[in-house]
């Protein structure tokens, strides 16, 4: 069954919010503005979206970006938390 553009509407935008929040915990404020841009030009982008996440290969590649991302997250998070460790020792 195809899936609606509200569907992919409602996945692109969270998405988006996805990569706003990870590009605000590291800090990267033109990342961040990028996100916002898009997120203004909704139009359009729902409409690459949709193009691209039925191609497999783009399917693909999205899965090894997000794993990379994940991966970044969990660094960053282990340095905060060896950080905080570190400021409570004496």
């Amino acid at each position: 069954m195809a899936k609606s553009r509200r569907h992919w509407y409602g996945q692109w935008l969270n998405d988006q919010l996805d990569l706003y929040s990870i590009a605000e915990s590291l800090g990267d404020a033109a990342w961040q503005e990028e996100i916002m841009n898009a997120l203004t030009r909704k139009e359009a982008a729902v409409d690459q979206y949709i193009r691209s996440a039925t191609d497999p290969e783009f399917k693909a590649l999205l899965l090894t970006i997000s794993e990379k991302i994940t991966e970044a997250q969990t660094l960053v998070d282990q340095e905060r938390s060896k950080a905080a460790d570190a400021k409570h020792r004496p």
